[in-house]
């Protein structure tokens, strides 16, 4: 029954979609509210089941119905277009251009437009300006060099192969690394002794659902990689998790965060630590070596973005607000408030990791905790809280569910509101951050309350507010 609830919140949202056009100016029109309100909507009927799983023995039938209910989910939506989203039109240029040779990370969408009247320029550049036709509008920063890393690219490449310039070939390709990511968590769970039903909280997020099915983000390629990385340091073959970790970060950058954490269980090991580093090194100078071979040019895209992209960002505006005050009473300029704002929030994690890293994390449910906390911070801590990058946090969610975090599913979707309104932001993220704080001092107290009774940690109890 809850099953049939999302399929069918999933195809009102279809019906929906069909009234959307990617050049309408969507904060006046009321279609966005209603989409808005229905995936709001759904992120509460997804939290509600996923309340239930504690109370639901589920068997292989179980399991097989909780897998057949989000593949319908996704498959509902595979020949849907782009929604509110056009990042898949960046990657079928880069697609294009790297099916005719030319490097995505030298030619700008914006040197394709001017490639058309310019005769005796590039004629691969040309080509694929002329190919793209009216999809070449549709990229957004078309003067940006692209960021996307070369695992990435190999992505968008096959893609392109199956069927140049389809949103559908693209979302099969989603769908391809999307059930490989499931089917690595399904061991994982297994080797951990836990519920298969919690399967449920990644496959049938209705957010992972929205921005990998309707807005055909990439994140999707990312996640393989990085639950396979977790599952073999589970498996305690750090060497091969530290190359799975490496071509995670071939594919976007952010699980270079789960380095030390991989690391930690064999810390006082100097020869498998050096192993593991020299495989991640190895592999992931491979993996990017297209990347660093076009020079400047090549992270060009990635140092933009890294320098002034910010959008949807909670606590990163109370940071950017703090220096704004204080910079000048230290004799440094506002305008570098920016930069101090991205220095002391990069620092802020590098700490939280290596907090998260103090100790050995001996047992897999400790590394899987420590891990998704690590992402957590990163996401809570950036300056672009897309609900794309929450994504990132489900696979570990899968394994240790928090309620706080969860909570993001049914408010993320107002981030499409917050460009009219700028205060929907706070709605989005100061609940959560109310739940995590209670979730803290419940298991800071359970924890002081056990070491009174002298009761082991070796396998730590779930806090009270989570799902377990």
């Amino acid at each position: 029954m809850v099953g049939a609830t999302l399929l069918l919140t999933m195809a009102i949202l279809l019906s929906v979609r069909s009234q959307f056009l990617w050049h309408w100016a969507l904060t006046s029109e009321p279609v966005l509210y209603l989409f808005v309100a229905l995936y709001v909507a759904a992120g509460g009927i997804y939290l509600a089941v996923i309340g239930s799983l504690r109370r639901i023995v589920v068997g292989r039938k179980g399991v097989l119905c909780i897998l057949l209910v989000g593949l319908l989910m996704r498959l509902a939506l595979l020949p849907s277009a782009p929604v509110l989203e056009t990042d898949s039109f960046r990657y079928m240029w880069d697609a294009a251009l790297t099916a005719r040779g030319a490097s995505p990370y030298l030619h700008t969408p914006e040197k394709g437009k001017s490639a058309l009247t310019d005769l005796d320029g590039d004629s691969r550049i040309r080509a694929v300006a002329r190919e793209a036709g009216s999809h070449l509008k549709q990229i957004n920063h078309p003067d940006v060099k692209t960021i996307y890393p070369p695992v990435a690219q190999a992505a968008f490449l096959l893609a392109y192969w199956i069927s140049p310039w389809n949103g559908a070939a693209w979302r099969a390709i989603l769908l391809v690394a999307d059930a490989a990511t499931v089917l690595l968590l399904l061991v994982l769970m297994r080797h951990l002794r836990l519920p298969l039903a919690w399967i449920a909280i990644y496959w049938w997020n209705p957010l992972l659902v929205k921005e990998f099915y309707c807005a055909g983000h990439m994140d999707a390629i990312v996640l393989p990689f990085v639950t396979g990385a977790v599952m073999l340091a589970v498996m305690q073959r750090t060497a091969l998790a530290a190359a799975a970790l490496a071509a995670a970060v071939a594919a976007k950058f952010w699980p270079v965060v789960l380095l030390p954490l991989l690391l930690r269980s064999v810390v006082r090991q100097p020869r498998r630590v050096a192993l593991s580093l020299a495989a991640f090194t190895v592999t992931a100078a491979i993996l990017l070596s297209p990347m660093l071979v076009a020079g400047h040019s090549g992270i060009a895209g990635s140092v933009d973005y890294s320098r002034s992209w910010q959008s949807n960002d909670g606590l990163f505006q109370l940071v950017v607000l703090l220096c704004r005050h204080t910079l000048p009473l230290v004799g440094v300029h506002a305008w570098a408030e920016q930069m101090a704002a991205r220095l002391t929030v990069t620092l802020v994690l590098v700490a939280w990791v290596l907090w998260l890293a103090r100790r050995p994390l001996n047992d897999p449910l400790e590394l899987c905790e420590a891990s998704l906390l690590a992402v957590a911070g990163l996401f809570l801590l950036s300056p672009t809280q897309f609900p794309w990058y929450y994504t990132w946090m489900l696979p570990l969610l899968a394994l240790r569910p928090r309620w706080s975090l969860l909570l993001y599913t049914a408010l993320l979707p107002l981030y499409h509101l917050h460009y009219s309104r700028p205060a929907w932001v706070w709605v989005e993220h100061l609940p959560v951050w109310a739940f995590l704080s209670l979730e803290s001092f419940a298991r800071v107290r359970s924890r002081n309350l056990s070491s009174r009774v002298q009761v082991s940690f070796h396998d730590p109890a779930p806090i009270t507010t989570s799902i377990p």
